[in-house]
């Protein structure tokens, strides 16, 4: 049989299968045909198919290839938007950029930017969102959830209000509202919750935004009795607004800032002083925005900073600036009077006011009775102080007042007393501190509205309004000068969110227990974090130990660990204990100076210079005066000298003189501390005798007061031996400002061991330790004894001798 064939022996194939076939082999997207031809999707042309060579020729050639490329390009970016378009409708990312810009203060339009924006895209690998896509699907979300997360925080809690008002720059009257937590065992949290413009400012409209803020934190139902406290300053329409509230916030109590009332003490001064507070405004005016005057001020004194700038509204500033120009007065007018009076009427006026002889015994007066309001505000105006070391802080201040002597003295008590009495809410969390602490059983001004159980949750109350003015200075920043037409809504929105996300510093118990490592051995860095565990490397050690020593150095924890007796009853407490233990009577205290070694500072060092620092025995130190009671707990710690500085000059720049000095003046002189023969005899301070023969009544004195005495050369080596770090051959190798403060943290620590009655460590005291100062240059020996005070002081011992040492 014969079988039909093609010339080659092969089937042939038919022209719609061979072009189908083609379509098959390079894609559809490529190719199509309707059996007869075949077209080209990507040329939009009719493409020759007679031979399989003829396709892919054309495949190709420079025009398909260019359009291929330009294809995908497309196609990519369609992918890319589609991808958008889903993950905007709710994406995490664009939400934690969001919430992160807020909370950080970054202007959303930063994102505009395209610098910053390659940035984000390089290291997150994300698309970055428009701006509007952030303002409208993602700014109302953020803060809606700080909200809740606020609402969350305080469920079934007892809370305390505070409100306060400013104008902002566009001269709108806005009130902020915090809100906190009252904890029995703890410190609360504290938060904004509100911001609203008022239509004018008076107790109307405050007690209304009060009650506003409380329906946006409880929207299904205000709990009138979970507030128990109501913060605010002593404008009379805030006492106004606190006697509204009360209507419908039974157990409210209001009570007025009492940082505020302090300040008003300080202007109470200023008013008095009104010589001092021209010159301090005019040699403020001198050198603002006069670079040629700063100049000469700082060739003639570089190390000294320029005059301080107070601000009148800003608490305690007028007095830290009047300190100020005590401390450097003649340096001051030196400079003054070397200007020509001519290029300015500030100078003029403050040449005139420092001629005046008066000036300077008012400065000192200033520092000597009133330099300590400054600090008492700063240490008040701390986070998570209790309640009971707040009001001990404000008893102190009345009892430093009233040993201010003169018309002066009791202006200022008056004032005191005045602004204590007005603040009814004070005296009312005075004698709920007081019940807290088992010293008062009565409960007869506290309101029947409070139960038993609500007095628990004032363990941690706030008396200050601190943190309202802390949101205000967020608020400033936040409506800079090219954000005005922000609309405050969006401004509310914008710094409920950024104060409510500020991180708070919290010290993890391992990087406490790696700072005591350090504090205890004096190790380097590295083999602290070595020693752990888990390996911490030398950076985060170096982080950790700054952070604890700060923490622990920080004046609102460490006056509560280290203070010096703040009133008669803890003189006394003090003074029986030393003598029942050595029999002397009038003892407060024992003194003495401890060098700290530290590595020299660099030579060039403006701030710390080198030469300074090297102590008589020829090593670099920073000299700390300690003072401590019989127990061996530290009462004082100045660890800011250098070590060329004599232990002597230390005491007379010491707080603890001015305030033993004041005793005395007012004859309360049953109060003495002891030192030994480096110091000035008074009657304050009483010293040795010297040269005394065996069996007198002067040796028997020396032998007790040896005894006594030897109680601070003890503490010292305790303290050394249980932080060694301190010790001389250990070296802190840090900068004599970071030295003194881990000399503070110590002193915080060891005076916690004696609480918790840790065993004692074998002291063991440096050779070189005391002693460097001991009877040279002694005023006993060198003076002709013409001097009053120490004639008083020779007095006062002798008398001392002849009461107790006689036979």
């Amino acid at each position: 049989m014969n079988v039909p064939s093609t010339s080659r022996g092969l089937i042939k194939v038919s022209l719609s299968s061979q072009l189908n076939n083609y379509v098959s082999e390079f894609g559809p997207e490529v190719f199509s045909t309707d059996g007869k031809i075949l077209y080209c999707k990507i040329c939009d042309i009719k493409c020759g198919s007679a031979k399989r060579f003829n396709v892919t020729q054309h495949l190709t050639t420079g025009k398909h290839m260019k359009l291929v490329a330009q294809r995908e390009k497309n196609v990519n970016i369609k992918k890319a938007q589609q991808h958008f378009l889903t993950d905007t409708k709710k994406s995490c990312f664009n939400k934690d950029l969001c919430s992160a810009m807020l909370s950080a203060n970054i202007p959303l339009n930063k994102l505009n930017n395209e610098s910053f924006k390659s940035f984000l895209v390089k290291y997150t690998g994300k698309i970055i969102p428009a701006v509007t896509t952030l303002r409208k699907g993602y700014v109302d979300e953020i803060y809606d959830e700080t909200l809740i997360k606020i609402r969350n925080a305080v469920i079934d809690k007892k809370i305390w209000v505070s409100i306060d008002e400013t104008t902002d720059s566009l001269g709108r009257f806005v009130a902020n509202v915090i809100i906190g937590t009252l904890e029995t065992d703890t410190p609360g949290k504290t938060f904004l919750l509100n911001s609203e413009v008022l239509p004018k400012v008076n107790n109307s409209t405050i007690a209304k935004l009060f009650d506003d803020s409380m329906h946006i934190l409880w929207p299904e139902g205000v709990r009138h009795n979970d507030v128990l406290l109501y913060l605010s300053d002593a404008a009379p329409y805030m006492v106004k607004s606190g006697n509204a509230i009360k209507i419908f916030y039974p157990k409210v109590i209001h009570v007025t800032c009492i940082v505020h009332g302090l300040h008003r003490i300080a202007e109470k001064i200023r008013g008095h002083y009104s010589k001092v507070d021209k010159i301090i405004s005019n040699v403020k005016k001198i050198f603002l925005k006069a670079p040629s005057r700063v100049i000469i001020f700082k060739s003639t004194a570089p190390d000294l900073s320029l005059p301080p700038e107070p601000i009148i509204t800003r608490w305690g500033t007028w007095v830290k600036a009047a300190c100020y120009y005590c401390d450097h007065h003649e340096t001051l007018k030196s400079i003054v009077n070397s200007l020509d009076k001519e290029e300015a009427i500030s100078i003029k006026n403050a040449q005139k006011y420092f001629s005046d002889p008066s000036l300077a015994a008012n400065l000192v007066f200033i520092k000597s009775n009133f330099g300590f309001i400054p600090d008492v505000m700063t240490n008040l105006e701390a986070k998570n102080i209790p309640l009971s070391d707040a009001i001990k802080l404000i008893e102190d201040v009345f009892f430093k007042l009233n040993l201010v002597p003169g018309t002066v003295g009791k202006m200022i008590q008056e004032k005191m007393n005045d602004v204590l009495e007005k603040n009814k809410g004070y005296q009312t969390l005075v004698q709920i501190s007081k019940i807290l602490s088992g010293e008062e059983t009565s409960m007869v001004r506290i309101s029947e509205n409070l139960s038993l159980g609500d007095l628990a949750y004032f363990k941690y109350a706030p008396i200050n309004s601190v943190d309202v003015e802390r949101s205000f200075s967020i608020f400033k920043v936040l409506l800079a000068d090219n954000r005005k037409s922000f609309q405050f809504e969006n401004l509310k929105k914008h710094l409920i969110v950024q104060c409510n996300n500020q991180v708070e510093e919290v010290e993890s118990s391992e990087e406490v227990i790696i700072a005591l490592r350090f504090f205890a051995a004096g190790s380097y860095q590295m083999d602290v974090g070595e020693n752990r565990h888990a390996s911490v490397s030398q950076p985060s050690v170096s982080r950790i130990i700054e952070e604890v020593t700060n923490a622990f150095s920080n004046p609102a924890i460490f006056n509560k660990f280290v203070h010096f007796p703040r009133n008669f009853s803890e003189l006394d407490d003090v003074r029986t204990r030393f003598f029942s233990k050595y029999g002397l009577q009038g003892v407060v205290g024992v003194i003495d100076c401890t060098h700290i070694a530290i590595t020299p500072p660099k030579k060039n060092d403006e701030l710390y210079p080198e030469h300074i620092y090297v102590n008589r025995k020829g090593y670099h130190s920073i000299n700390t005066q300690l003072i401590c009671d019989v127990n061996l707990r530290i009462l004082n710690v100045s660890a800011r000298w250098p070590g060329f500085t004599h232990d002597s000059h230390i005491w007379n720049e010491s707080h603890v003189k001015t305030f033993m000095t004041s005793l005395h003046d007012r004859d309360f002189t049953s109060y003495f501390l002891l030192g030994d023969s480096g110091y000035a005899l008074r009657p304050w301070l009483l010293t040795p005798f010297l040269n005394v023969e065996a069996n007198t009544p002067e040796y028997r004195f020396n032998e007790v007061f040896c005894r006594d005495r030897s109680t601070i050369e003890r503490c010292n080596g305790v303290l050394k031996m249980r932080f060694r770090c301190l010790l001389k051959d250990r070296t802190l190798h840090y900068s004599p400002n970071k030295a003194s403060k881990i000399v503070l943290a110590c002193a915080v620590l060891h005076n916690l061991c004696i609480e918790e009655n840790v065993p004692l460590i074998d002291e063991k005291v440096e050779d070189d330790d005391f002693g460097i100062y001991q009877a040279v240059d002694n005023e006993e020996m060198s003076q002709s004894r013409q001097n009053p005070e120490l004639v008083a002081g020779l007095r006062f011992r002798q008398n001392i001798v002849n009461r107790l040492f006689t036979n």
